[in-house]
């Protein structure tokens, strides 16, 4: 789902000529936008497997509640939280865990930066995707490679806000078994 609309693309000054690029483009950058975070902006419920590693296991998200696992067998598996992301099972089963987490609203500075990179995209025609350099008589011009990238492109000062939202450094949880080499 989009993080911005046509409606906040619009109210932004961007003339929406092709109604159906545009809510393709505000798609593609929200979903590159939410690769670079790590994070699912909309709140929802989110169902995710995990390998507990002594009995704890991490969820990322925004105000995470309803937490709920099920083990393997359809079984119930108690939980408690003992981190801001960290959880404890009791087990190094597979679990399947469902939870509600994200933000009640995008917050208003993802939305900018949405619809920035949209609409830099959409002002490139398709064709002209990559193209950085012209030329017009004694007149020249360049565009860094991220914004000639169109959506793809995220510039200095987005990445900038963007990271304010990015999870880094997560936990790698590594186990060690019987004849492995470690």
């Amino acid at each position: 789902m989009a993080l911005a609309t046509i409606t906040d693309l619009s109210n932004r000054g961007v003339c929406i000529d092709n109604e159906a690029r545009a809510v393709m483009m505000l798609n593609d950058v929200s979903a590159i936008v939410e690769g670079y975070t790590g994070q699912r902006f909309e709140r929802g419920e989110h169902t995710v497997t995990v390998w507990p590693t002594n009995g704890s296991f991490d969820l990322y998200g925004k105000d995470i509640t309803d937490v709920a696992a099920v083990d393997e067998h359809g079984d119930d598996v108690p939980l408690r939280q003992v981190g801001v992301y960290r959880w404890y099972a009791g087990t190094d089963r597979q679990l399947t865990v469902t939870y509600t987490a994200g933000w009640t609203e995008v917050p208003d500075d993802v939305v900018a930066v949405v619809c920035s990179v949209a609409a830099r995209a959409l002002s490139i025609q398709p064709g002209q995707m990559g193209h950085s350099q012209d030329t017009a008589g004694p007149f020249s011009f360049t565009i860094g490679s991220a914004a000639a990238q169109g959506a793809a492109g995220l510039l200095p000062a987005e990445l900038q806000v963007l990271d304010r939202y990015r999870r880094v450094g997560h936990a790698i949880h590594a186990a060690s078994w019987a004849g492995a080499a470690v």
